[in-house]
């Protein structure tokens, strides 16, 4: 994925800011600069609408769960680590109890 997001971003610089949250790595320790502003100005609501969007809108197309919650756990993680478990919407949580988890020694580098 990351060489994916590389390519888009080399012909699309602004795609950054408008797809890149969707897109960030749940293993990141760092977050890029250019998304840092924008995930620390997402209110706890605004992340919880976020996520909605990106289950109906791309991870429901998957028919696995465990692929639509590899969809869902980049943004999920980093909205948790910003808000705590609660940003996570209810209905996401019954079906994925472990979203938004970091797993012991994640370290990748961002979108």
């Amino acid at each position: 994925m990351s060489q994916l997001t590389a390519e888009l971003y080399a012909v699309d610089p602004v795609s950054r800011l408008k797809l890149g949250l969707f897109f960030l790595s749940p293993k990141a320790r760092q977050i890029p600069p250019t998304l840092k502003p924008l995930l620390a100005s997402i209110p706890p609501e605004v992340g919880r609408r976020l996520l909605t969007h990106l289950d109906r809108t791309t991870a429901r197309q998957f028919e696995r769960l465990h692929y639509q919650k590899n969809v869902l756990n980049g943004l999920a993680t980093h909205l948790v680590t910003l808000h705590g478990p609660d940003v996570i919407p209810s209905a996401m949580q019954g079906r994925f109890p472990k979203l938004g988890r970091k797993r012991a020694g994640s370290q990748e580098a961002g979108a």
